[in-house]
């Protein structure tokens, strides 16, 4: 009568289907039924045959963190978003196609991963996750993201490494959170206005940006950044404004369309190492090898500086960085069973 009143069924669960799933696509341990409802992470992929994902997952409410990957899922059930404890959530490596918007109600996701799947368009219920920290988005088909995404006002890690994205929300200012933010390789173009707001970011990085051709007017105006990855990308000046980033300390311009640098260049006390390889760049101001910390990578510069160097560059740059302030990446990402997550 009690289990009645308060809509609990008498008749025992059969997970009997779900604990054949789960030991058979899971990358883990060989689960008993008994334990399934207790499970608090779980890595299910490395397997073509797997295809759906039983509607039972619902049940295991204990989970804190589940992923897939390289697997031949092409859709979510609804049932995942009934997984209310859920930290981390990751789909990489498969064809994923659409999520349901159930999986924005997730109230205490921080961390959130769709890695080289085919979604076409990240839904703008993602503003719903309000305690998200992490996105993690490489090598995937989006061209845009939502200005919805701005509504995430804990994010502090953002990485777009090798995606489709060709510009960022015009709101992306409002990230007063974000500490890293991963463009290489990516097919970012420019920068909005309101990116200069960032001021938690200490790297620019858009190696290998192809597409990508304007600095900022303002960007002097990103006090905190300390290194800027602009090589392979299109670049072919850089604004005046960049002798304002007194704590710059790596600038990487290699293969890139610049032929000259600004005076202004000389301002830049902090600035360690230049790389200037395989650029047009063959004149430099003479007060360059006044700045005490300097070195220059170049091959072509005919102005006679004693701090220029040509080769042992790798190392040089190595150096640089390992000094840098210490941000937060995704790669720093633990599991809760202490194993790197992406």
């Amino acid at each position: 009568m009690f289990k009645k009143l308060f809509g609990i069924s008498s008749k025992k669960r059969d997970l009997s289907g779900l604990l054949e799933w789960v030991n058979r696509y899971n990358r883990e341990n060989i689960y008993k039924e008994e334990h399934l409802e207790q499970i608090e992470w779980l890595h299910i992929g490395g397997d073509d045959t797997l295809v759906t994902i039983p509607d039972e997952i619902e049940y295991m409410q204990n989970l804190k963190e589940l992923s897939f990957d390289k697997n031949s899922i092409t859709t979510l059930p609804k049932a995942v978003a009934k997984l209310k404890n859920l930290q981390t959530l990751i789909f990489k490596d498969m064809p994923l196609k659409e999520v349901p918007k159930e999986i924005f109600e997730l109230e205490n996701l921080t961390h959130l991963t769709f890695g080289r799947t085919d979604m076409t368009e990240l839904p703008k219920e993602i503003a719903q996750l309000k305690k998200l920290r992490f996105l993690d988005l490489y090598t995937s088909k989006f061209t845009t993201l939502p200005e919805e995404l701005c509504e995430c006002s804990e994010l502090e890690i953002l990485r777009l490494f090798g995606s489709n994205v060709t510009t960022l929300p015009k709101s992306i200012g409002k990230l007063q959170k974000l500490q890293s933010l991963d463009m290489n390789y990516s097919k970012i173009n420019s920068l909005p206005d309101s990116f200069t707001e960032l001021q938690k970011l200490t790297r620019l990085e858009l190696s290998s940006a192809k597409e990508f051709h304007t600095l900022l007017e303002n960007i002097g105006d990103m006090q905190a950044l300390e290194a800027i990855y602009l090589d392979r990308t299109q670049i072919d000046e850089l604004p005046k404004s960049a002798e304002k980033l007194s704590n710059l300390k790596l600038l990487d311009l290699e293969v890139t369309k610049l032929t000259a640098l600004p005076d202004a260049i000389t301002s830049l006390q902090n600035l360690e190492i230049l790389i200037l390889l395989k650029t047009k760049v063959t004149q430099l101001p003479p007060q360059m090898q006044e700045l005490p910390k300097l070195k220059i990578a170049t091959k072509r510069v005919e102005t006679s500086l004693s701090n220029i160097v040509t080769d042992g560059v790798i190392p040089l740059r190595l150096e640089v960085e390992k000094h840098l302030s210490k941000q937060k990446t995704i790669f720093d990402l633990k599991s809760i069973n202490g194993e790197m997550l992406p």
